[in-house]
């Protein structure tokens, strides 16, 4: 009878630290793109500190109509989620928070969820998360032009400058201080006194 007593109460204990866990786990459900409903909620019956946790994509959570779903490992309690537009794009990701024990670092596990699947993006520290929303978002992409190129221009053929005609020796002119026409005309009269000076024949 003691023994039954025993296990019984063993039993309770244990019941009572199930419950325990239970109500300290996290669970909560966020509204994303296209009326649907994400449920996260860290496993039943696990450690606050580790475990795992699961997303649950529901495209209506009251009649149970569910989707898509993942689970995760953790290190650390989830301590929040949302759906926030991380990188700009114009689209929402649903970020997971979870909280390290002793040193209350925290991070963000990032999902995408598209085309009917959920997957996990990556994993980023709280610090690097806000500077994310600090950012402004990027200029509309461009698509990239080359630059006109210029014909490239031929030089111009040199086209030769005509011949000069060849010039004709220009006539010499007399130089008056040149002596030799002097001597030529001083000739003259000497031949004519020579003329004169000729006997004249007899008769």
């Amino acid at each position: 009878m003691i023994g039954y007593r025993i296990v019984t109460l063993t039993s309770l204990a244990a019941l009572a630290c199930s419950f325990s866990l239970a109500e300290d786990r996290f669970a909560g459900e966020i509204k994303i793109p296209g009326g649907l409903t994400a449920v996260v909620a860290e496993g039943n019956l696990e450690p606050g500190s580790i475990g795992t946790y699961t997303i649950r994509i529901y495209r209506d959570l009251k009649s149970g109509a569910y989707i898509t779903g993942i689970i995760r490992e953790r290190e650390g309690a989830v301590k929040g989620a949302s759906a926030v537009d991380l990188d700009k794009d114009g689209k929402q990701e649903i970020a997971v928070e979870i909280e390290v024990g002793s040193s209350k670092a925290r991070s963000l596990d990032v999902f995408n969820f598209s085309g009917g699947r959920l997957l996990w993006n990556a994993r980023l520290s709280k610090d690097a998360a806000a500077g994310a929303d600090d950012k402004p978002a990027p200029p509309p992409k461009t698509e990239d032009k080359p630059a006109a190129v210029e014909p490239v221009k031929e030089p111009a053929e040199k086209t030769p400058a005509p011949a000069e005609p060849a010039k004709e020796p220009a006539e010499k002119v007399a130089d008056p201080a040149d002596p030799q026409p002097a001597k030529e005309e001083a000739k003259q009269p000497a031949d004519a006194a020579t003329a004169v000076k000729e006997p004249e024949a007899a008769p």
